[in-house]
């Protein structure tokens, strides 16, 4: 689903563009929500990672909706992914729609 390399790339563009608001430990502030842990899971939990992509792709980043290309929203698709203990896998996240509809985020199994 993503590599580990993805989601490095991801979380540096997450520091760039997300961090100011939801912050660098992902634990949100104000109006901007947790993407990490429980908030995270109750909002996506087995729902397609194409929900989380177009959400961060339409919303993301404030006062920039759609500055970030496809596949640096990809990137930190892919890295939320990682921060929320999925695993990776040997390809990276695909930035398109119909792929990313086939694949469901599941809640993690405890360590």
């Amino acid at each position: 689903m993503y590599t580990r390399t993805h989601a490095a790339r991801g979380a540096a563009e997450y520091q760039r563009a997300c961090a100011s608001c939801h912050l660098a430990d992902l634990t949100g502030q104000h109006t901007s929500p947790a993407l990490a842990g429980e908030t995270f899971l109750r909002l996506y939990d087995g729902r397609p990672v194409a929900a989380l992509f177009e959400r961060t792709r339409s919303t993301m980043s404030q006062g920039a909706v759609g500055s970030l290309s496809a596949q640096a929203y990809a990137d930190v698709v892919a890295f939320l992914l990682e921060a929320n203990r999925y695993p990776a896998g040997d390809r990276e996240l695909s930035p398109d729609v119909r792929q990313l509809q086939q694949v469901t985020i599941s809640r993690p199994s405890a360590p």
